[in-house]
């Protein structure tokens, strides 16, 4: 963060603030971590810490490491994202962290030593880089951003000094850095609400206008102080560049009115209407809104090749800071199906929902662990609205995969019994549910019969006798037309809202699921 790193109340902005120098309290050891790390020279310095240069005597490899003074509190912001990157699988786009720790009333973190920002690139390219170019960064600026949030927080002070890049054969690769002003916008369980704010984040040039007004972000301010970051980087300027009043608040409020006032168009003038389209986007997403991450890599990937002369191939061309000769470069790959905050809270929500209706069924405690893992899904929800659009989740992010596959053992269970009694039976539906691949298509190949459920007589179900939860037994299930379960079951959440499920007639009670093959297993809907 610039001068706002230490920026105090909003009605305290315009006093005189006493800058930080970057000086810490402590000594730079010469060691770190057993002498597994010699730190060298400093590499630079911020409000809050400085970067030294450093050497693994294990590997050879150079590191960086950062340090803080110890109740600062940034670098342990930093230090918790990076690892949440990691253990979700997100290690593109993010430098890896290597250890961390306290020492001389320091805080210090050693990940990956990268290369130059992208300001440093910029002013090596004449204060500018090419439409080509830009679009090709923004392609990775969206890429860092959707994992990012994925772990539930908005960075807050996007900036082409906070984008590193990488070096040798990744020195076109992008690296989001600096989670010093990091803030949740998700529970867990739901969206956070938006509230107002105490302190400024960010940097005037770049920072939302949600920023200027001292309200909390959401992934669309993440995304708006992009668009201003990648204009920027296009021309070179932006329009209240140039602004300085003489005290914070004058200066925030005048740049507020100019970033209100703004239209798309004319702040992208000269642009690939990419940038325009990307701009309108970001201000018409709602506080909680969900960005299209893909569609919008799909509009800089689209302009971008747009660009390029006819013939022209190579990632190296279209990078202004890479050689103009070809070189050996590892190419720029994204990760698909990145789940968001509310996606794992559907799916845990759904798994849930499936663990108490299988509990109801068999009158008797179920155990997540003989089913489903809940560590594969992070979070739960209670919000209604997110549970209503799981349907559009799971076909926008493919998860019926990943739900085919936490319930492979019951499905494969639950298959196996279908088809042994299919062929006793005969029966030429029961015998394509037993090839089906999924649970969808299972519930695919009988909606007919879903269907006809729906439609029955609430009185013919009503004059059936009911058949007590204490009945249900772990040597089988029976579906039949004699008798109605009083509440839903596994197999009505998957097959039909009226489907009818007993128990055998015969066979010991249990409190728990059937781990083993039901005995028999057949259903008719009437």
């Amino acid at each position: 963060m610039d001068k706002q790193c230490s920026q105090k109340a909003f009605s305290e902005a315009g006093k005189t603030e006493a800058a930080f120098d970057g000086e810490l309290s402590g000594a730079i050891p010469s060691s770190l971590v057993g002498q597994r790390y010699n730190v060298l020279e400093k590499l630079g310095g911020g409000c809050f810490g400085q970067v030294h240069r450093a050497c693994d005597t294990e590997t050879g490899e150079e590191v960086a490491v950062k340090f803080e003074d110890l109740f600062a509190g940034f670098l342990m912001r930093e230090v918790d994202v990076l690892r949440r990157l990691a253990e979700a699988g997100h290690q593109k786009g993010f430098a890896q962290l290597l250890d961390s720790g306290n020492v001389n009333g320091l805080s210090f973190m050693v990940m990956d030593c990268l290369g130059e920002s992208l300001l440093d690139r910029c002013k090596a390219s004449g204060g500018r880089f090419s439409t080509g170019c830009v679009m090709a960064v923004a392609e990775q600026v969206m890429a860092c951003l959707e994992c990012l949030h994925s772990v539930g927080v908005v960075h807050r002070d996007l900036k082409p000094e906070n984008f590193l890049t990488g070096r040798r054969a990744r020195a076109h690769h992008l690296y989001l850095t600096d989670f010093g002003a990091v803030e949740p916008y998700h529970s867990g369980r739901a969206h956070l609400p938006q509230e107002d704010v105490q302190v400024f984040d960010g940097s005037f040039r770049y920072a939302p206008v949600t920023a200027h007004e001292l309200r909390s972000q959401s992934r669309r301010d993440d995304l708006e102080a992009a668009g201003y970051m990648l204009v920027f980087l296009a021309k070179g300027t932006l329009p209240w560049a140039g602004v300085n009043e003489s005290d914070w608040i004058s200066r925030n409020q005048r740049i507020l009115t100019m970033k209100k006032a703004s239209e798309p168009h004319v702040l992208a003038s000269g642009l690939h209407s990419c940038f325009a389209d990307y701009l309108a986007y970001c201000q018409s997403l709602g506080y909680k809104e969900r960005p299209n991450y893909t569609s919008l890599r799909h509009k800089f990937q689209c302009g971008r090749e747009s660009c390029k002369p006819v013939g022209s191939t190579g990632q190296h061309k279209d990078f202004g800071w890479l050689p103009s000769s070809p070189m050996s470069i590892d190419p720029v790959t994204f990760s698909t199906d990145v789940l968001q905050p509310e996606d794992k809270a559907v799916g845990r929500k759904f798994i849930r929902r499936v663990t108490v209706a299988a509990s109801t069924f068999t009158g008797a405690r179920f155990s997540a662990s003989e089913s489903w893992s809940s560590s594969d899904f992070e979070s739960a929800s209670d919000d209604e609205t997110t549970a209503t659009s799981l349907r559009s989740r799971i076909v926008r992010n493919k998860s019926f995969g990943t739900m085919g596959s936490l319930l492979s053992r019951r499905r494969d269970r639950f298959r196996s019994s279908v088809a042994e009694a299919a062929s006793e039976s005969g029966d030429e539906t029961m015998t394509s549910v037993s090839r089906s691949k999924s649970l969808a298509s299972m519930g695919s190949l009988l909606s007919r019969s879903r269907q006809h459920c729906r439609t029955s007589s609430r009185a013919e179900q009503d004059s059936k006798p009911v058949v007590p939860a204490a009945d249900v037994t772990t040597q089988g299930w029976q579906a039949a037309s004699e008798a109605p379960v009083p509440r839903p079951g596994f197999a009505t959440l998957l097959c039909g809202k009226n489907m009818r499920l007993t128990a055998p007639e015969i066979g010991e009670t249990s409190d728990k699921l059937p781990l083993q093959r039901p005995r028999v297993v057949s259903f008719t809907c009437s």
